[in-house]
C-alpha cells in the first residue's frame, strides 16, 4: 500500500451557537464571503460521521478570495452544543485559533475596532522577526488572529 499524505487544508470547522450571528460577523465584520449554507444536515451518515446519535446540524461555508481553505461554521440543533468556558484562554488545551493573512494589519485593526470587535492583544504586535499580528474574539469566544508574516522565513520567534 502506498504511503499517502494530505494535499492541503480543505476547511477549518468552528462550532457556533447562532448561525445568523456568526455569518454576520465573519462576512460583514471580517470580510469573508458566504459560499454555501445548509439549514439542516441529518440522518444516518451525519450521525455516524460526526459520532453523535441524533445529530442535526446547520452549516455554512465561508471563503476569502481565491483561497482553497474554507471556514466551516457548524451549529448543532440537536444535541445542543456546550458553551466554551467563560474563562477559556488562548493557551488552554483544545482552544485553538484561526489565523488569516492581511495586507495592512494597522488598518484592519482600526476597521475591526470601529466595529466593536473585542481584542485579546492590546493592538498590532511586532515580533522580532518582523511578523505583525493581533489576536481577537469572534462569536462564542472563538479565538481568531490576523497576521502579516515577514518577508522570508520565521526562524526566531521572540
Amino acid at each position: 500500500m502506498e504511503n499517502t499524505k494530505p494535499n492541503y487544508i480543505d476547511h477549518v470547522g468552528i462550532i457556533v451557537s447562532d448561525m445568523d450571528r456568526a455569518i454576520d460577523f465573519y462576512c460583514n465584520t471580517l470580510g469573508f464571503e458566504l459560499d454555501l449554507r445548509v439549514d439542516l444536515c441529518s440522518g444516518e451518515t451525519v450521525e455516524k460521521g460526526v459520532g453523535i446519535p441524533g445529530a442535526q446540524i446547520m452549516l455554512a461555508h465561508l471563503k476569502l478570495g481565491d483561497s482553497r481553505t474554507i471556514i466551516e461554521l457548524l451549529q448543532y440543533i440537536n444535541p445542543p452544543s456546550k458553551a466554551m468556558p467563560a474563562d477559556a484562554k488562548s493557551n488552554d488545551i483544545g482552544v485553538g485559533h484561526v489565523g488569516f493573512y492581511v495586507d495592512d494589519p494597522d488598518a484592519y485593526y482600526e476597521q475591526l475596532k470601529s466595529k466593536g470587535v473585542q481584542f485579546i492583544s492590546p493592538g498590532v504586535m511586532n515580533s522580532s522577526t518582523g511578523e505583525r499580528f493581533c489576536y481577537f474574539y469572534g462569536p462564542d469566544g472563538v479565538v481568531l488572529e490576523f497576521i502579516k508574516p515577514p518577508e522570508g522565513s520565521l526562524t526566531d520567534l521572540k
